[in-house]
């Protein structure tokens, strides 16, 4: 979903926060920070934007995501994420079209005069972030600071709590649309800031009138958080700030929301997969984030639904056990036709009970979705060939294949990764990559960060999967 410009005067970037909806899309141009979100759109001289606060903010699907939230000098603010959904089971990263931007924010915003209402405090001057070894590894942030030796005795909050009680101790909700925290610091603030999960809260977190950060009028001062529509454990933090905008000690509560069941996900795929000899199901998780794990039933025309997949921690499985609807019709038609008995799968999320601490399956279930539908695989990729790099990395690179079926597409590529002659399926799976990047260019290489683990040399071949994850025969087998 990123996108670079190639007229010098305009950067631009983009990222889709969901599924559905259009990508938001912001440009840096002469006249500055040119933006559209959810319909609405403007532009924000550079002089403008008041604080741009820089977070690592992983969450479900997303464990390598960064985060800018920019605020303009009325009040208003918006977020740019390094991830954009890509399919209904890809998160596809964008770090750096997302590094290049801010870096390019930052610079045109020196060279407008835009300057520091805050200039005698410590201050972060560069951040540097890079991924480490690929897709597999923790990402590594760097953070230079320049420390100005003015002396700063900062406000500290020395309690954060729900109750007039200090310390304050973490909680649960099982109901409740919004909770009040109180904070103590132990002198005067200028300004009290709170951030929910490191970062400022939504417009729909703050009461009505409120604003982020606030002035109390003593050391003592309290805030509202309106309670989002998402259950999982949220971290709320306070800090406080003195006139130079230096701040103190901040303090954290976890504050965990268990009000509803889970609800159920949105959007499933499934499809047999001639290739394993069964069906594979992948789904976009549930919004909450306090699921503990997924349960798959699945059922074969008017018979009984049956649990084929329990206890998912992930978001995808297959099924071994669903009858083959084989041999397809010659031809499928667009869309395609259920050619045999239907076989629906959907999903349902599993949390925690609140009153018994035990699992707790929904009675809300997914979208059904039939797996047998008409559709032909892929051919197999071809010319697979492997390319060690400097630093160790297998480097595989192939052919793209077609797919038979008018209005089907290559979606996916699967890496298999093994030890003997052949991957054994669906043994052998190691990654799934999507056939397109975010600027929607057909992907045909694939880097293996951590080649030969164990010093055990590893084959390697790829399938193309199909929109409905149905898959072609491997490729050609080679070593890294």
């Amino acid at each position: 979903m990123q996108e670079q410009t190639t007229d010098a005067s305009v950067v631009s970037y983009a990222f889709k926060a969901s599924l559905i909806g259009t990508a938001h899309r912001f440009e840096l141009t002469e006249a500055g920070l040119s933006w559209r979100l959810a319909g609405r759109s403007g532009t924000w001289p550079y002089t403008d934007i008041s604080a741009i606060r820089l977070s690592f903010r992983p969450v479900w699907m997303q464990a390598h995501r960064f985060r800018a939230d920019i605020s303009h000098k009325s009040g208003a603010r918006f977020s740019i994420v390094s991830t954009s959904w890509q399919t209904a089971a890809l998160m596809a990263t964008q770090d750096n079209g997302y590094r290049d931007f801010l870096i390019a924010l930052h610079r045109r915003m020196a060279a407008s005069g835009s300057t520091d209402s805050h200039p005698d405090d410590y201050k972060r001057i560069s951040i540097v972030v890079s991924p480490v070894g690929g897709h597999r590894t923790t990402p590594t942030v760097q953070q230079t600071f320049l420390i100005y030796e003015t002396a700063t005795h900062p406000p500290a909050v020395s309690c954060l709590s729900v109750s007039a009680t200090c310390p304050g101790t973490n909680q649960t909700y099982s109901s409740g649309t919004q909770v009040t925290l109180n904070v103590t610091t132990t002198a005067l603030a200028a300004s009290v800031e709170w951030l929910v999960n490191g970062s400022l809260p939504t417009s729909s977190q703050l009461s009505s009138g409120a604003t982020d950060p606030y002035t109390p009028s003593s050391k003592s001062s309290s805030f509202t958080w309106v309670l989002p529509s998402t259950d999982g454990t949220y971290t709320i933090s306070a800090l406080a700030y003195d006139l130079n905008g230096n701040a103190g000690t901040k303090t954290s509560l976890q504050l965990s929301l268990n009000r509803h069941q889970a609800i159920a996900p949105t959007s499933v795929t499934t499809g047999y997969n001639n290739q394993i000899g069964g069906a594979d199901i992948q789904w976009v998780p549930s919004v909450d984030q306090d699921i503990r794990y997924y349960n798959v039933y699945s059922q074969v025309g008017l018979g009984l639904p049956t649990l084929v997949c329990s206890a998912v921690s992930g978001t995808s499985c297959y099924d071994l056990t669903a009858p083959s609807p084989l041999p397809e019709p010659s031809t499928c038609q667009s869309p395609p036709q259920s050619f045999t008995t239907t076989h629906y799968y959907w999903v349902v999320g599993v949390d925690t009970n609140p009153l018994t601490g035990l699992p707790r399956e929904s009675t809300a279930t997914s979208p059904k979705v039939d797996a047998n539908l008409c559709d032909h695989p892929p051919t197999a990729p071809t010319n697979l060939a492997p390319t060690t790099l400097s630093g160790g990395q297998v480097q595989l690179s192939w052919t793209a294949p077609s797919d038979p079926d008018s209005g089907d597409s290559v979606a996916y590529w699967r890496i298999y990764r093994f030890t003997g002659s052949s991957p054994n399926f669906p043994g052998g799976r190691y990654d799934l990559i999507g056939a397109l990047n975010s600027s929607g260019n057909q992907v045909t290489s694939y880097t293996d960060q951590s080649p030969d683990p164990g010093g055990v040399t590893q084959n390697y071949c790829v399938t193309a999967v199909d929109t409905h994850l149905n898959e072609s025969p491997c490729s050609n087998v080679v070593t890294g």
